[in-house]
């Protein structure tokens, strides 16, 4: 249960930095194909109530990868537990 919980706010923590996963690119050009000790940074979800970009976020090839199966676990452990649930279908 502890674990869950401190995963969870991890997500919450992490998620502006994963919302943009997709639209963003590497800093440097790749290397080597599929190199998972690649530095790659992206792009923050924008500061609300401005136009400035979010801060860019730097990590490893390997540990955006790992964000995102942590991500992805924890959406399917919550759908599997029915902890998300649309209010308006009743």
């Amino acid at each position: 249960m502890k674990k869950s919980v401190l995963l969870l706010a991890a997500l919450v923590i992490c998620a502006p930095t994963l919302s943009f996963a997709d639209d963003t690119t590497p800093a440097t050009a790749p290397a080597s194909g599929n190199d998972p000790d690649q530095i790659v940074c992206r792009k923050g979800e924008p500061i609300t109530g401005t136009r400035l970009p979010g801060r860019t976020v730097c990590h490893t090839q390997r540990d955006w990868d790992q964000i995102e199966r942590d991500s992805q676990g924890v959406t399917t452990q919550m759908q599997t537990n029915g902890n998300l649930h649309n209010p308006q279908s009743k």
